[in-house]
């Protein structure tokens, strides 16, 4: 009985290189939309930049949670650069502090790039104005 080494080599091969180009293919994609604020938001300490005061105006509950609290996507005008510009960021927010977002309440952002490249909120300033 002979075993065809060569058909059963090619196979494999054919096989390892169609795995190779998956697992590439699923690395490369970036994430987008709201799976990249939350990305940025979870890496926010990773990486540098400055730290700066914005003017909430919308916010939207997500469906992802980290335990019993909803990530938010926080919309706010922040002023880089002596321009004013409208972001976009994440934010965890706590069951309980759900009732206290205001429009026009303060909040801490981090962002890198005169254009926020990366945008991150630090913190939600609730009781001031």
């Amino acid at each position: 009985m002979m075993v065809n080494i060569s058909g059963f080599l090619v196979l494999l091969a054919v096989t390892l290189l169609a795995i190779s180009l998956l697992v590439y293919r699923m690395r490369s994609v970036a994430p987008k939309g709201e799976a990249l604020l939350i990305a940025e938001c979870i890496s926010q300490s990773s990486w540098h930049g400055p730290l700066r005061e914005a003017q909430l105006e919308t916010w939207q509950q997500t469906d992802i949670m980290h335990q019993s609290d909803y990530y938010f996507i926080l919309t706010f005008t922040l002023e880089i650069a002596r321009q004013k510009q409208q972001k976009s960021a994440a934010f965890i927010i706590r069951s309980a502090d759900i009732g206290l977002l205001k429009r026009g309440s303060r909040v801490l952002v981090k962002y890198q790039g005169l254009h926020a490249k990366r945008i991150a909120v630090v913190e939600v300033r609730f009781n001031e104005k």
